[in-house]
């Protein structure tokens, strides 16, 4: 009866400060900033996030890999704005699928890469990311250089690095230098 009358609540029918779902510290500063963009802003972020992945640019192509889940039962449209990304319906369990284990496909949400495709490093260059965590971006920086240079994925977390590992080994990359600062 509870869940029934909580799925029966009306958006509207709330205070403003519950509709919004923001702290009230952060309320005035984004209207003011935003104007009539406020609200648009506030539901897109009480939205769930879609699921993204970054096609691995250095071995696989963004077509081939979309084909590749479409067999594997897995619809995915290519993301608006990364060259690299698809957009996947749903939540498949995408660890057991071959171009998971391969390193053709990393969980990666579009605005990273972009982050990543804007930095527009090239081959040979010196990268350096310094916030580098698990690595979603270095490996995503990495295959832009296409193997080539060095790349520094430093972090003061060496628990974070470790999570960089086996993805790191099924990129393909060599240019990653992982270090702990």
């Amino acid at each position: 009866a509870w869940l029934e009358a909580c799925l029966d609540v009306r958006i509207e029918d709330l205070l403003v400060r519950h509709r919004h779902n923001l702290p009230e510290w952060l309320v005035q500063p984004l209207k003011t900033q935003l104007g009539e963009g406020f609200w648009p802003l506030a539901q897109a972020l009480n939205e769930s996030a879609t699921l993204d992945l970054r096609v691995n640019a250095l071995t696989d192509k963004r077509d081939d890999v979309r084909r590749e889940l479409a067999l594997a039962g897995i619809q995915a449209e290519p993301t608006p704005y990364s060259p690299w990304g698809l957009r996947v319906q749903g939540k498949p369990a995408l660890t057991k699928l071959d171009a998971f284990a391969r390193g053709a496909i990393e969980v990666q949400d579009e605005g990273s890469q972009l982050l990543a495709w804007l930095l527009e490093a090239r081959r040979g260059e010196m990268v350096v990311d310094f916030c580098a965590g698990a690595g979603g971006k270095t490996l995503a920086i990495g295959a832009m250089m296409r193997n080539t240079g060095r790349l520094y994925a430093f972090d003061t977390s060496a628990h974070r690095l470790d999570a960089l590992k086996p993805r790191l080994a099924r990129s393909k990359l060599s240019n990653v230098h992982p270090a702990a600062i």
